[in-house]
């Protein structure tokens, strides 16, 4: 059955400069029980929906986006048995 609604958290997400308007982006996906979801797809969008890069979480729920230029995004999350978000 699917939850009701999409119950992970995106905590810790921190946004670095690397210098020359480049962010990394890291960040660790729990639950709502804050255990760690491993195999995620998630993908870096532009604030208009183009995509940007796409990676998966791993063992402990950690992804992470390397070199994204300066500007507006949002994170869709997509799981088995979960609503995107």
């Amino acid at each position: 059955m699917r939850n009701r609604f999409w119950s992970l958290l995106i905590a810790s997400t921190v946004l670095t400069s690397t210098g020359l308007a480049q962010t990394a982006v890291d960040g660790t996906l729990r639950d709502v029980t804050g255990k760690s979801v491993s195999g995620v797809t998630i993908a870096l969008q532009r604030a208009e929906g183009t995509a940007v890069q796409q990676t998966t979480t791993d063992a402990a729920g950690r992804f992470h986006f390397a070199a994204i230029e300066a500007g507006a995004y949002t994170l869709k999350v997509e799981a088995p048995g979960f609503y995107p978000a």
